[in-house]
Parts: C-alpha cells; sequence; structure tokens
C-alpha cells in the first residue's frame, strides 16, 4: 500500500488488487430455520451444502406426490382390488350365492343379507323373480344397512323364493368406478347394456297352475317393454287364448285386430270393440295333446310416454296336434285407450288357468 499527498486537504492510497482481497474476505453462512422447512411430507433444515430435493412417495396415510386419499384409491386399482358385489338367495344353499336370512312364511317382513352389511343404495330385490320397488309407501325399504336388514311392506307369501344383488363395501379398493368417489349408477348412463340388448325385469315361471302372471311395479327407466312366452291352459277344450290388461284395468277399453292362419288353410280375420282385454296370443289348452304349448313375443313400445294412447302388437304360435290344422299363426294387437304411462301389465286366459310351468319374462328396451 502507498500514501502520498499533493496539499493539506488531499491524500492518496494505492491498493493493490491482492491487498484488497485480503481486506475483504466472502463469509459462508449456513442458513437455518427456526421451523422444519417441509417438502412433501420430508423435513430438512441445512441448506448450507449441495441439498437433492426428493418428493416422497405418498402412503395411505401420508401426503406427498399425491394426497393420501387418492394413492388409497389408486392402491385399488394397481393391485386390482375385487368388486364388491354379492347375490343372495332364500331357501337351501348355493355353491356361490349367499343365504338370505329370514323366515318366508307368510308373516315375516325383515330380512338379512348374508354379508351383514350392504351399501345404502345398492340393495335391489326381487320377489319371484320381479324386481321390487323401494321406497316409504313401496313394496321395501332400507331399514339398516349397516347391519344388513331391510323390511317388506307386506310379507312375502309362503314359499316365495327372495334373491337380492348389494354392494357390500364403499369401494375406494379395487372398484375402478370409486376413482372419483361416485358409484357408477350416479352417471345417466344409456343403461349397462348396448342399446339393442334387453334387460331382464321379471322372470315368472309358474309353480302351480295360476289364473294370471302379473308384472307389477315395473321401472319408467327404458322406452320399451317386451314379454316372452310359452304356456298351456288347464282348460278342458282344444284350444285357450290368452290376452294381457295395462295397470289393472278391467274396463271395455281394449280395441283388438289379429288374424290367424292355419294349416289346414283355415284363416280368421278379428276385430274386437271395446273389450275388457286385449288379444296377446293362442295357447293349447288341457284336450290338446300332452307337451304341446304356445309362444308369443310381445311388444309395448314406448310405454312411458303419456302423449299417445298405448298400443300393443304381438306375434303368436302354437300346435295343439301334430295333424293337419294342428298349428296356428296369429299376428295381430291392440289399442288400450288411455295415454297413462304403463306400470303393470297382466297376463290373463279366455277362461281357466295357466298351467304349471308357464314361464313369461319381461325385457326392458331403451
Amino acid at each position: 500500500m502507498t500514501v502520498g499527498g499533493t496539499d493539506d486537504s488531499h491524500m492518496a492510497i494505492g491498493i493493490s488488487s491482492t491487498e484488497l482481497d485480503n481486506i475483504f474476505v466472502i463469509k459462508t453462512r449456513t442458513i437455518t430455520a427456526t421451523a422444519p422447512i417441509t417438502i412433501a411430507g420430508t423435513t430438512s433444515a441445512d441448506l448450507s451444502a449441495d441439498r437433492t430435493i426428493a418428493i416422497v412417495p405418498a402412503t395411505t396415510s401420508v401426503p406427498g406426490s399425491m394426497s393420501a386419499a387418492d394413492k388409497t384409491k389408486l392402491d385399488g386399482l394397481t393391485t386390482g382390488g375385487s368388486v364388491s358385489i354379492q347375490i343372495d338367495q332364500s331357501g337351501g344353499t348355493s355353491d356361490t350365492y349367499g343365504v338370505l336370512a329370514g323366515s318366508v312364511n307368510g308373516s315375516n317382513k325383515v330380512y338379512t343379507v348374508s354379508l351383514s352389511k350392504y351399501v345404502s343404495g345398492s340393495l335391489v330385490v326381487y320377489l319371484n323373480g320381479q324386481l321390487q320397488t323401494q321406497g316409504t309407501g313401496e313394496d321395501w325399504v332400507e331399514t339398516t344397512p349397516a347391519s344388513g336388514t331391510f323390511t317388506f311392506a307386506i310379507a312375502p307369501p309362503t314359499g316365495s323364493q327372495l334373491t337380492v344383488r348389494y354392494q357390500f363395501a364403499a369401494a375406494t379398493t379395487g372398484n375402478a368406478d370409486m376413482l372419483d368417489g361416485l358409484h357408477a349408477s350416479a352417471f345417466a348412463l344409456v343403461g349397462s347394456i348396448p342399446a339393442a340388448t334387453g334387460v331382464i325385469l321379471s322372470d315368472q315361471l309358474l309353480g302351480a297352475d295360476a289364473p294370471t302372471i302379473d308384472f307389477t311395479s315395473i321401472p319408467s327407466t327404458y322406452n320399451h317393454l317386451k314379454i316372452v312366452f310359452v304356456g298351456r291352459s288347464t282348460e278342458a277344450t282344444t284350444w285357450n287364448y290368452a290376452f294381457g290388461r295395462f295397470n289393472n284395468d278391467s274396463g271395455n277399453n281394449y280395441y283388438n285386430q289379429y288374424a290367424t292362419l292355419t294349416g289346414d288353410g283355415a284363416s280368421s280375420n278379428v276385430e274386437g270393440l271395446a273389450q275388457d282385454k286385449g288379444r296377446v296370443g293362442n295357447v293349447p289348452a288341457g284336450s290338446a295333446t300332452a307337451g304341446h304349448a304356445g309362444t308369443s313375443e310381445i311388444l309395448i313400445p314406448f310405454y312411458k310416454d303419456t302423449t299417445f294412447k298405448k298400443t300393443l302388437q304381438f306375434y303368436s304360435f302354437a300346435g295343439q296336434k301334430l295333424t293337419s290344422g294342428g298349428p296356428k299363426v296369429s299376428h295381430g294387437g291392440f289399442l288400450w285407450n288411455d295415454a297413462t304411462a304403463i306400470s303393470r301389465v297382466t297376463l290373463v286366459l279366455a277362461s281357466g288357468n295357466y298351467l304349471e310351468g308357464t314361464h313369461a319374462i319381461l325385457y326392458g328396451y331403451l
């Protein structure tokens, strides 16, 4: 360093760069925090040296690269999980179904599912193959889902067959429809089926002779109904005739038109006005050859709409003997003089009973 001056008020100082470096020394400081610095669940307070910041993997209890809740759901999907759906039936045992608890004796109304719990809103109940309507004032209500109980409004008759389907876990693992916390049924899906496929709403196989086959509490969630039928009558004659009624209406509100052909060349074209039921097919009766039955395919389009009077069309085939004149084909339909949405369809006969073993299935179509 050199020091010099030119007058009393000024002084010159010469400092080399090396000497300046010795005077001003850069100090290293450790940055600390009174509270730990937290990054995705991991703490580190010392940043005085090079650090690698790592985002810790999430667990089901500690968040990290995602929330703990999302980690729980994702674990269920990636490990496969299981679909938490169970089917139970009353009476007997099954290789795969559970046994529904509760006596079917005409007086008991309360039943318990085999797994002793179900998710509220997931329980579906069938009585003798017919879907039952849930809710206060309807066929049944949920009693205590956490205990697996539900209660019928009217006790099922002795010997009835009960079938239930339900979800027994609020699937946070294994069910892809629960990733967002909602069941798939929460969405307005176009059914769970292709549009050309029918959903069975009720399957009725007569275990004893009966005067009617009754489809009640039909849901309004489809566009069309179809009934596929095979049966025979007990009446002591060769032929009997099947008819239909809507919403239990037995008034003179049915207007029929149908044509019938037989193998011996006979034919008929029948109009029936203001009838108390509508024709839906032909059935062999008690005097026909044993084992012969009649079949019908019955279509009820736009059954829930309320703009137009309701119509039905059918195609029927039956054979009451193996000789000429035995087979009979009918095609026709009827108009019901009412635009009310249909919630019930009843199959009746001109007289007598349907024979045990008669079978009818109601389908819903989108």
